[in-house]
């Protein structure tokens, strides 16, 4: 059996995150698991996205690290 994980960095751009978490929502076989990290985004956007896509787990930094951190 083969698991398929996906990993995405939110730093604003709320409109694109949802776009690319509904694509990866819609595919064939969706990932098993979903790991948002949002770095520090605009206000309200970490529970927004909880809300949207409650199969994603969503991880907050408190600050912009960068994608590689």
């Amino acid at each position: 059996l083969v698991r398929v994980a996906a990993a995405l960095v939110h730093h604003r751009g709320l409109d694109d995150t949802r776009a690319c978490l509904e694509s990866l929502r819609a595919q064939s076989r969706p990932p098993d698991r979903l790991i948002l990290v949002d770095q520090a985004s605009e206000r309200g956007a970490p529970a927004a996205l909880r809300a949207a896509f409650p199969e994603a787990t969503v991880r907050e930094n408190g600050s912009n690290t960068g994608f590689a951190a």
